[in-house]
């Protein structure tokens, strides 16, 4: 195993053992660190791999991440946050349109992404209220990051890390704009699969 390998699977680990607090309570700031440390050792896998916008996406996540688990989570920062990380992916993904052409396959999924973006919208509008217009802004901005994953020619890990992060941030709605609660567990599995995703798939594009 590469040194490099070594920090993606030391973070899913640490990832996988952050699903403990879903069901124990650990203080902050504790819960806040651990919560960042498996992102944070994904980005430093990229980063070891030459892939430095993915890393430099992997560690704004791990901000946002820290915005969510603060004693009263700051909702905006972290999709500021977010927002960031998913235009460092969007200029990835661009990057590799331009390299090495568009998937023709892509194209026929766009009309379903946009199509359940826009219903997605639609039906959490009217909880939105005082996060309209950043919830509105990030929508847009992760909408954009999948179609332009499933337009390139990225492997195909990347292209669903990309629809899971989509998921994963469709789940967090529910509770946020709809108040339904999800399955536990579901919203960390789901991004933290989308992470380790995208940080692999991003560098075996490099290695392409």
């Amino acid at each position: 195993m590469k040194r490099a390998d070594f920090l993606l699977y030391c973070g899913a680990i640490v990832a996988a053992g952050y699903l403990i607090t879903e069901f124990l309570v650990v203080p902050f700031p504790t819960v806040a660190i651990w919560k960042a440390a498996g992102i944070v050792l994904f980005g430093l896998y990229a980063l070891a791999n030459g892939a430095r916008l993915a890393a430099a996406g992997l560690f704004f996540s791990a901000a946002g991440d820290v915005s969510l688990a603060l004693l009263v989570p700051n909702f905006v920062a972290g999709m500021v946050f977010f927002g960031i990380a998913h235009v460092l992916y969007t200029i990835t993904f661009w990057e590799l349109i331009r390299q090495k052409g568009r998937d023709p396959q892509g194209v026929l999924v766009l009309p379903v992404l946009i199509a359940f973006s826009l219903a997605a919208l639609v039906w959490f509008l009217p909880g939105m209220d005082a996060l309209l217009i950043p919830g509105l802004g990030y929508q847009a901005i992760i909408t954009v990051m999948v179609l332009m994953a499933f337009l390139s020619r990225a492997p195909l890990i990347a292209k669903l890390g990309a629809a899971l992060f989509m998921l994963s941030d469709t789940l967090i709605a529910f509770g946020l704009y709809r108040d339904i609660t999800v399955l536990p567990g579901s919203v960390w599995v789901t991004y933290a699969a989308a992470q380790f995703l995208l940080a692999k798939g991003f560098v075996q594009a490099r290695s392409e």
